[in-house]
């Protein structure tokens, strides 16, 4: 029976520093592609991205409801997930984009 293995990668604000750090995420991920048969790459937003949007959301809304405030604040992940998740394309890597309610 063939073994399945899985790795997961969280990939922070310290190593995604903005878009230009996405080559090297690129590049460690297909470090691991020839011993895992999946692997999930798990990202931050972009330094300092989620203060932006929080700073944004606040001076639109004081009192914003906590599901929409949530919602607002995770589109710097999902930024980032969809720019790796291109790269990785780019790179003539299969990519999947997930959100978490995937």
């Amino acid at each position: 029976m063939a073994s399945h293995s899985l790795l997961v990668i969280k990939f922070g604000g310290s190593v995604l520093a903005d878009r230009s750090a996405v080559p090297t995420v690129v590049r460690e991920v297909s470090r691991y592609l020839g011993t895992h048969d999946r692997i999930v790459a798990v990202v931050s937003a972009f330094r300092n991205q989620t203060n932006i949007l929080e700073h944004t959301a606040l001076s639109l809304c004081h009192d914003p409801a906590p599901e929409t405030l949530a919602f607002y604040m995770g589109l710097g992940e999902m930024h980032a997930a969809g720019e790796l998740a291109l790269a990785l394309q780019g790179a003539g890597i299969p990519a999947t984009l997930r959100m978490p309610w995937d």
